[in-house]
């Protein structure tokens, strides 16, 4: 009859210390591995250009000044 002050009872139903450790080691590379064989690409690393070139204050004027001003709503027959 097993019980609980058998040393052995715990080790079958908790998984602890070195034992979990190297379970989670083996599971996270399976993870990668899993992963690794998905990947067609040749670089992994995903490269976003978010950023605005340079913009200064002074240059935003010129979009509104480069041509003559059109009123759409004041059209003369």
């Amino acid at each position: 009859m097993a019980t609980f002050s058998d040393a052995s009872y715990f080790k079958t139903v908790f998984i602890s210390g070195d034992d979990m450790v190297k379970e989670m080691a083996e599971q996270r590379q399976r993870e990668v591995d899993a992963f690794e064989k998905k990947v067609v690409v040749a670089n992994k690393h995903f490269y976003v250009n978010t950023r605005e070139k340079s913009s200064h204050q002074m240059d935003k004027k010129n979009s509104l000044l480069e041509d003559n001003a059109v009123k759409v709503g004041l059209r003369l027959g």
